[in-house]
């Protein structure tokens, strides 16, 4: 099923945290510890860069700056909780539509055990499984 425009809107407007390699980087990374006290914590920078995908390593690479660096985060699109709603309900129904497409599968049989011949040793003696030991 094709996602509708509401479905669309929500994921392009969903936060992307991407990697960077920046050598002699102007603001320091960002690193979340809520282990700290609020007033402890480091404050987030927001950079406009203009960066290059490196396909041979997976990740991005700084190339040049835009803008300089910010305390407060830009304005930025955000998706309405109608919205998010509408799209979390589109997908909820379409798990739900294509699970019930997909047959059930059948419930595995466990293999019969073949018993196993319970051997004598002596005739008098009571016949032993081979798990049991006969010397005591």
């Amino acid at each position: 099923m094709l996602p509708t425009e509401t479905s669309r809107k929500v994921r392009f407007m969903k936060a992307s945290h991407i990697p960077l390699l920046w050598k002699d980087a102007i603001v320091p990374p960002f690193r979340f510890n809520p282990l700290l006290p609020k007033e402890e914590r480091s404050k987030p920078s927001f950079v406009e860069v203009k960066a290059k995908f490196l396909p041979h390593r997976n990740v991005f690479a700084f190339e040049s700056l835009l803008g300089l660096p910010q305390d407060k985060p830009p304005k930025f699109l955000k998706a309405s909780k109608d919205d998010k709603l509408a799209a979390f309900q589109e997908k909820k129904a379409n798990i739900a539509a294509s699970k019930g497409n997909k047959p059930k599968p059948q419930p595995q049989t466990k293999p019969v055990k073949k018993a196993q011949p319970k051997t004598q040793t002596k005739p008098g003696m009571p016949p032993t499984t081979p798990h049991q030991s006969s010397n005591f």
